[in-house]
């Protein structure tokens, strides 16, 4: 049988998702250490869960020649027989008596009561009611056919779905010590609220509850997402609020969440709150993580495990939103859209391509409590927790949209920790790595070979940052790298052919300049940017100062550029997480730009001692258009100060100014900062920084906003 063109199962070789060093330098579970006797042979690579069954899965691993199993032969009725011999060991206890009878429902119970004046008994028929519609109902017998059902969809939708042993052993003996565990993923699709118990489930590791947005509790589907650990929060709370039903709904889903800990089952949220829609990380939503804190900080739960979780898709199963990023709003979910949706993504086999689930490793929340506290302590001002705060979001619930609560600033601290971790320990795809050259680099056409070329260097490049690159090691060769993930360009690239002067034939790849094609790309590329974050917006810095690489650093006015850096930096806050709470912000921007700065004399940029491989212009165009977006959004608040009273509501300006712009785009903005969740984060920021009123988009601070266009100028255009 032919290699594959990627080594998928080579050793993994990324620096991120062990317990961060700062927080954590005598980390409680030492990450590198695993029981050779309970666990011997589990090495540090990625295997197809895929292929479990074909080999017995877990618990013959040790008797694998290699963690490459494509040559295995399926045994007759092998999934069957699998999932009967695998077992879901743990038992998942009802909660529902003990929610109803916590301290906090109760207390909410009776003080509601006493202040409408009406008997308890009413207030607790609505919390009976809240708790019925939101509460799980773990099944194991249906969890069995899920699992066995979820090979044959899997397989079906994934080329290959890659898990590293070594990470879910971690979170095994975690698990061994009587503590719950938290599963924090990053959200991508609704495969997502499947993949980490069909996983943990193969390695006998306890299944999760997992929150969900009630707009998921569909007839059937419902039923059955309950029966495999789901439990339905709102999407939404009522802003009127005529019967304190808020009040009442904070209570119950804090004790739900509080008792499913107390009796040691796990969680598993999505701190993002909603499927990111550009293929970035989203800032945290805390309201969930605040709850969890809240207990561990009053001693009602002694500890949990943190750990973040991360996917990477080649593609993901329901496309890209190209009408939501054109300020169109989603449809309501609904039975038929979910069946339209199945036979969408069974429409084209492994439409997702290769699925890597990559565990960071298991952390005490009191240790994270205790080390961020001290660090916050020590660098307050490098963590910026301005926020602009809708009291109504079912991601922001108590405590979290109370200014006076004590732990604002360390619940958010620890939310966003959590998620730079999973951004960072990511791995990135092999396809996102070209959609990155393609709009950054080779914008215009580009022959074949010369983009085959660039993909290997910038995988090098990314492999020598410390991070992930999906199936791609020193040994893979570019042109296999490239035909493996071009699969999945059909419609964002046009490939021609030309005879050139030697009279051979030349193959050129050139991107479809379609709005739809751009944003698909961009939607790739933003899988990748972790790396190069910070490099991007020092980049901007030093390509807009026109530095002279023949000066002497020491004339060249280092503080000028730190300072510009960190404007950009402040400026970029509601797209990008640039450093961890518990990191000095300044300083990694100085080593950067030092690094930089004494490294340009060769025309190229080297950084801890590695040259890369690209001109200052690729690494600035990465962020660009982020900022573009801002350029244009407040350009407009400026020319139109007052609200149109067509826009009702913030959906709708979005949609009218994406519209208007699609007719008369500024040639020298790039095409994909038109788009709704970059106008979003940019209407985010101007509300933030008090640019835009908060109730409606109506600009009362023109000063600042010229303000605010004046920095951003010279990084605009390219």
């Amino acid at each position: 049988m032919a290699k594959p063109p990627l080594h998928y199962h080579s050793e993994r070789r990324s620096h991120f998702g062990g317990p961060c060093s700062n927080c954590f330098p005598n980390a409680t579970l030492n990450e590198t250490l695993i029981s050779t006797a309970k666990y011997p042979r589990v090495e540090n690579k990625y295997i197809n869960l895929l292929d479990f069954s074909k080999f017995g899965g877990f618990k013959k691993l040790s008797t694998l020649n290699s963690y490459d199993t494509r040559e295995l032969s399926f045994p007759f009725f092998s999934d069957i027989f699998y999932t009967w011999r695998t077992p879901l060991p743990h038992k998942y206890f009802s909660v529902y008596n003990a929610v109803l009878e916590s301290k906090r429902v109760t207390s909410t119970v009776s003080k509601i009561a006493q202040e409408k004046g009406t008997l308890p008994k009413y207030i607790q028929k609505q919390a009976v009611n809240i708790l019925s519609q939101m509460k799980a109902s773990l099944s194991r017998v249906i969890c069995k056919i899920c699992g066995y059902v979820l090979f044959k969809v899997f397989r079906r939708v994934m080329k290959r779905l890659l898990v590293n042993p070594t990470q879910l052993v971690k979170i095994k003996e975690a698990e061994e010590t009587g503590i719950p565990i938290v599963y924090l993923p990053l959200h991508r699709s609704h495969l997502d609220y499947l993949l980490i118990t069909w996983s943990v489930w193969h390695f006998g590791i306890r299944l999760p509850h997992i929150a969900s947005g009630d707009n998921l509790n569909l007839s059937g589907l419902g039923w059955l997402l309950r029966a495999t650990g789901a439990f339905f929060i709102h999407r939404r709370l009522d802003p009127k609020d005529e019967f304190n039903t808020n009040e009442i709904y904070r209570s119950v889903l804090n004790s739900y969440l509080v008792e499913i800990l107390k009796s040691n089952m796990s969680l598993e949220f999505f701190l993002e709150g909603t499927r990111s829609r550009f293929g970035k990380t989203l800032l945290p939503k805390n309201g969930l993580i605040s709850n969890v804190v809240d207990a561990v900080d009053a001693g009602t739960i002694p500890d949990v495990y943190l750990v973040p979780v991360s996917y990477s898709y080649d593609n993901i199963v329901e496309g890209i939103f190209h009408d939501e990023l054109m300020g169109i709003r989603k449809e309501k979910e609904s039975v038929i859209g979910v069946i339209r949706g199945i036979f969408k993504g069974f429409g084209r086999r492994e439409r997702c391509g290769t699925v890597t689930i990559d565990f960071g490793a298991p952390c005490k929340l009191t240790d994270y409590i205790k080390s961020l506290k001290a660090a916050l302590e020590k660098n307050v001002e490098q963590f910026n927790l301005e926020y602009s705060i809708n009291p109504n979001s079912y991601r922001e619930l108590l405590p979290w949209h109370d200014r006076a609560t004590p732990n604002r600033t360390l619940i958010r601290a620890i939310g966003y920790h959590i998620v730079y971790e999973a951004h960072q320990q990511k791995p990135i795809t092999v396809s996102s790595v070209i959609a990155l050259l393609l709009l950054c680099h080779h914008r215009q056409r580009v022959r074949m070979l010369e983009l085959m070329r660039d993909v290997g260097f910038l995988c090098s490049d990314i492999a020598s940052l410390g991070y992930e690159v999906v199936g791609w090691d020193n040994l893979v060769e570019p042109d296999q790298a490239f035909e493996d993930a071009v699969t999945h360009f059909r419609h964002t690239i046009i490939v021609s052919r030309e005879k050139n002067e030697s009279d051979n034939e030349d193959i050129w790849v050139q991107i479809n300049s379609s709005h739809h094609s751009i944003i698909d790309l961009c939607y790739r590329k933003n899988g990748a940017i972790s790396p190069f974050a910070l490099i991007s917006v020092i980049a901007m810095t030093l390509q807009a100062s026109n530095i002279d690489p023949s000066h002497d650093i020491k004339e060249i006015p280092l503080h000028d550029y730190l300072y510009k850096s960190l404007s950009l930096c402040n400026l970029l806050q509601t797209e990008v997480i640039f450093v961890k709470p518990c990191e000095n912000l300044h300083q990694r921007i100085t080593d950067i730009t030092t690094d930089f700065i004494e490294s340009m004399e060769a025309g190229t940029c080297a950084l801890k001692g590695h040259q890369l491989s690209f001109h200052l212009g690729f690494y600035a165009n990465i962020l660009r258009p982020f900022l573009q977006t801002l350029y244009i959004v407040t350009a407009y608040f400026i020319s139109h100060p007052n609200p149109n009273t067509k826009d009702k509501r913030e959906v709708d300006f979005i949609r009218r100014f994406l519209l208007e712009k699609s007719r008369n785009r500024d040639v020298g903005i790039f095409t994909e900062a038109y788009n709704s969740d970059s106008v979003y984060n940019s209407i985010k920021l101007l509300r933030q920084k008090r640019v835009i009123a908060q109730d409606q988009l109506e600009l009362i601070d023109q000063e600042h906003a010229s303000h605010i266009i004046k920095l951003l100028q010279p990084y605009i255009r390219v």
